[in-house]
């Protein structure tokens, strides 16, 4: 049985401290989730990963760092809600304004 599938694409914007680089956390793949494009703007220094997490150094003098992708979200197939138990998109976003968030 092939799992219940969502898919989408988000755009979500981080505001940063005035004070210093800023790490903001990003999505990465796993068993629920496939990101199957990924743009952030802009361009970031370097690309971490630490806590579990994929996150993103913003560049010095950036107030605003932006990130949109698509992605598949895989639901649980035999439970009642299938997606009950998996954690929503936006919740891989933690401190980020949602800006567009379109599923299909």
């Amino acid at each position: 049985m092939w799992p219940p599938v969502r898919e989408g694409s988000i755009r979500v914007v981080y505001e940063l401290p005035a004070a210093g680089p800023a790490a903001v956390p990003a999505p990465s793949s796993d068993e629920h989730l496939t990101i199957l494009e990924l743009e952030v703007g802009p361009e970031p220094v370097t690309e971490r990963f630490y806590g579990g997490r994929r996150h993103f150094v913003a560049p010095d003098g950036v107030d605003e760092l932006w990130i949109e992708c698509r992605y598949r979200l895989f639901g649980e197939p035999r439970a009642a809600d299938p997606f009950a138990a998996v954690p929503d998109i936006e919740d891989r976003f933690p401190g980020a304004r949602v800006l567009v968030h379109e599923q299909h």
